[in-house]
């Protein structure tokens, strides 16, 4: 119960979309929309048509949270509110729902029209993303153990061996039959924290686990995949500067900055995603973190 009480409570998505396209990004950046928060907790997954983003997050001091579809054809937008406590919440898309992960787990229609609450709570705040196959199965990632969660059941299968890997804030992302978790950190703000530049790879073929490196330690990390690449963003630090973005290679195993037009040393990223050819990251102005308001700016990098 202890392992799955530390599961429960340590989650924080990241989510992976296809884009087919393996070039470098233009510098250009046009802002798509924006929002107010109350954290910076938030998830950002865009639809498999690639019609729209889907975002959660906390607006009103925590009491609930918003579940919202910017549609990127008609500029539209729906949102659907419901009660959670947690901060934190994380997306993932299946077949024609929604799932947004958190004390207690919603499925949403993709339209929205449709929210009902859907098996038991899988913590949040501040954790690891969970991560989709492709089939009825995803994989969340926590403090002590790791659990697969079969859509079929609505039950978590909590797994405990070899597992080590004691952070949080780890972008997960699933390429070839394999899972990589980047960086994270473990401690808190009273103690410390830890943060790390490993990469660890699990192969869901043989239940192994493997690990690389980035070269340099990331508090937290945000990734989106497309081709036979993963495009990896994130926070160096703990306050939420060193932001940066690039290119992870899987074939090569080496990470590549990105140019874009973005000011890096100004912003903290909290959410990317990618439909084809276009890139969309989810930021706020470093000064205005803690802020008892923040405005979430949403923007798309044109791919050459």
């Amino acid at each position: 119960m202890r392992y799955l009480f530390c599961l429960f409570m340590s989650f924080a998505l990241y989510s992976c979309a296809q884009d087919d396209s393996e070039t470098p990004f233009q510098n250009t950046a046009d802002e798509v929309f924006s929002f107010e928060v109350d954290s910076i907790n938030l998830d950002m997954i865009a639809a498999p048509d690639g019609n729209s983003l889907y975002v959660t997050y906390s607006a009103d001091n925590g009491l609930n949270e918003n579940l919202t579809r910017f549609n990127l054809q008609s500029g539209s937008q729906t949102t659907v509110v419901h009660p959670d406590l947690s901060e934190g919440r994380k997306l993932v898309i299946l077949g024609d729902y929604v799932y947004s992960v958190g004390n207690v787990m919603y499925r949403a229609s993709l339209d929205l029209a449709q929210v009902e609450v859907f098996g038991p709570g899988i913590g949040s705040i501040g954790a690891n993303s969970p991560v989709s196959d492709g089939t009825n199965i995803f994989y969340v990632f926590g403090y002590e153990s790791w659990a697969t969660f079969d859509l079929t059941t609505g039950e978590p299968d909590l797994q405990n061996d070899n597992w080590n890997l004691w952070r949080t804030g780890s972008a997960s992302c699933f390429r070839q039959e394999k899972i990589y978790l980047f960086g994270g950190h473990s401690g808190n703000a009273n103690d410390g924290f830890e943060i790390f530049d490993s990469i660890f790879i699990y192969d869901t073929n043989d239940n192994s686990w493997s690990q690389n490196t980035l070269p340099f330690a990331a508090f937290e990390t945000f990734s989106a995949s497309y081709g036979g690449q993963i495009l990896l963003a994130g926070n160096k630090f703990s306050d939420g500067s060193g932001a940066f973005i690039g290119i992870y290679d899987t074939q090569s195993a080496t990470f590549v900055d990105t140019p874009i037009s973005l000011d890096l040393q100004n912003i903290s990223i909290r959410s990317i995603a990618a439909i084809g050819d276009d890139f969309y990251v989810a930021y706020v102005e470093l000064e205005n973190i803690g802020d008892a308001t923040m405005t979430v700016k949403v923007v798309k990098l044109q791919l050459p």
